[in-house]
């Protein structure tokens, strides 16, 4: 082996040997890097799975918080409206129909002629006197009156013609201001469908009597 041949293979092992310490410390630097990268995948995976964990919790709370506030939202509107809903009126009492009158009860009943009474003038007789006169051209007028008033308890002092003066109606004649005169003479020219009058100088001198009233008849009475 020529010296020169042996130069290059003294200055050939040291170079073999830094690279054999290269390719160890790349391969080591290798394997480190691939350590680190699937240590940070690993971290950035827990991580992620933390954050999502998290962020779902966190919906979750959320989602309730809004499910609470809606209920109470709820709520309060509920109770709002049932503030101002008004008491309904109370109802009134129904009253039962009143039930229809029988037919029978609904005719009217016919009306009946009144039966005339008699007219008891015994009290009044004994304080009263009556003079019956006809001033008309029917005889016995003045006689009939007589015999119906007798009936009823007056009492006739006479009874007889009347000529003069001719009366346009009969008339039943009183004292002024004998107030017992003045109603029986009402009260009998009434239904004698005639009038009262005060006394006057023309009738029967006999008739001028206290307590007594004078009837001048000019038509057929209807006692």
């Amino acid at each position: 082996m020529s010296v020169n041949e042996r130069q290059e293979n003294t200055q050939g092992a040291p170079l073999r040997a830094m690279a054999m310490i290269l390719i160890t410390v790349a391969i080591v630097l290798a394997a480190w890097g691939v350590y680190s990268l699937v240590n940070k995948k690993s971290d950035d995976s827990a991580g992620d799975v933390n954050a999502q964990e998290q962020l779902a919790s966190y919906a979750a709370q959320q989602s309730q918080a809004a499910i609470a506030r809606a209920q109470q939202q709820a709520q309060q509107q509920a109770a709002g409206a049932a503030a101002q809903t008004p008491e309904p009126a109370p109802v009134p009492e129904t009253q039962e129909p009143t039930p229809p009158l029988a037919a029978s009860a609904v005719e009217s009943t016919p009306e009946q002629t009144p039966k005339k009474e008699k007219i008891d003038r015994t009290k009044d007789a004994k304080d009263m006197r009556l003079y019956i006169y006809n001033n008309s051209t029917e005889s016995g007028l003045a006689a009939r009156t007589k015999d119906k008033l007798s009936a009823e308890g007056w009492t006739v002092g006479a009874s007889g013609n009347y000529q003069e003066p001719i009366h346009a109606q009969t008339t039943v004649y009183f004292t002024p201001g004998n107030e017992a005169e003045e109603t029986a003479a009402r009260e009998l020219a009434t239904r004698l469908g005639g009038i009262a009058a005060p006394r006057n100088d023309t009738l029967p001198a006999e008739s001028n009597q206290n307590n007594s009233v004078v009837i001048v008849l000019t038509q057929n009475t209807t006692l």
